[in-house]
């Protein structure tokens, strides 16, 4: 299943001001956890409870370690309350708000990318039914109910599952993954985006979920890759380290141990990251300037070859549950 995947653009996805947005935005969640709750020391590896780490780098004082076992990356300090950072108003303003404005780009980039992933994995679509876990607006969601699936989505926002479940006429769960009933062997698909490293557990949220999948089913995921040429260049000042959002980051070693620890099958994964585009931003935000275009063909022209390296900086991976 070898994929080639499009092109992205940078005016649209990496302004000049995206590095120092994007840094202000973690100092601010650190400063709300600070001053809320504080935080926690971690004890073990999040995927495999190895305490056998070495240090990686330093952001909003918090050391971030890589495990020696499973070359998983995250940070030795986490929150006590995640409500710290998830219930303030602004983090749905942050982030729903880049949705609205990007949604139609994002739903012909990057909807339909997934959606052909899905499709060569478990065949045609129609009648097919996926559950989208924080699904916030419901973008991917709605692509899906134009290829006649069956779409539930998971939303912890109130207002947002209930606005979405309004828009699209589907039904949006309003509850913790691990207070979902009633709906064991219901999807063929179980899809989580840009939301696995925000999970201070991922193993036992993923073990929760299997039993909802039918046999055959699959779980789609895309995450960063820690392992990468844009978090091994920019280091604290990637987008995807974020402390106190951002608290468990895998690579591809990191997916295999994964795989194992939910017993599920790993059977796809790929690389496709937007490391040019991260480290020319990078670079502005220095004080280059740099012309539009020629970002854009250096992008185009190196980013594919980081891709098939398997060093860029999103990953996205399929695992399959086989019961016999």
């Amino acid at each position: 299943m070898e994929k080639d995947f499009k092109p992205i653009d940078l005016k649209d996805m990496r302004k000049a001001t995206f590095i120092k947005e994007n840094l202000d935005i973690s100092k601010f969640h650190f400063e709300k956890v600070r001053s809320g709750k504080g935080f926690i020391t971690r004890k073990g590896c999040p995927i495999c409870k190895s305490e056998d780490t070495q240090f990686f780098l330093s952001k909003e004082e918090i050391n971030h370690v890589i495990c020696n076992n499973c070359d998983s990356c995250f940070p030795e300090k986490i929150p006590v309350d995640v409500n710290d950072v998830y219930s303030d108003t602004s983090y749905v303003s942050e982030f729903s708000g880049v949705d609205v404005e990007r949604e139609d780009y994002k739903k012909d980039r990057f909807g339909k990318e997934r959606l052909s992933l899905i499709e060569d994995s478990i065949g045609a679509l129609e009648g097919k039914s996926i559950l989208d876990i924080g699904c916030g607006r419901g973008w991917f969601l709605d692509l899906c109910k134009e290829k006649d699936m069956i779409c539930y989505g998971q939303e912890l926002g109130l207002e947002l599952a209930r606005d979405t479940s309004k828009r699209l006429g589907i039904e949006i769960i309003d509850l913790p993954v691990t207070e979902i009933k009633d709906k064991d062997d219901s999807f063929d698909v179980i899809v989580m985006f840009d939301l696995i490293e925000h999970v201070l557990d991922p193993v036992k949220f993923v073990q929760s979920l299997r039993p909802m999948l039918k046999n055959n089913g699959i779980m789609l995921f895309l995450t960063p890759n820690h392992n990468s040429f844009g978090v091994r260049r920019l280091m604290k000042n990637s987008s995807l380290i974020m402390p106190t959002d951002h608290v468990c980051l895998f690579s591809k070693k990191a997916t295999e141990v994964f795989a194992e620890m939910v017993d599920l099958k790993l059977d796809y994964i790929a690389f496709a990251g937007i490391d040019m585009g991260d480290y020319l931003a990078y670079l502005e935000h220095l004080g280059h300037n740099i012309d539009s275009n020629l970002k854009q063909i250096l992008y185009d022209d190196i980013q594919p070859l980081i891709d098939k390296s398997a060093f860029s900086n999103h990953m996205r991976f399929i695992l399959k549950k086989l019961d016999l």
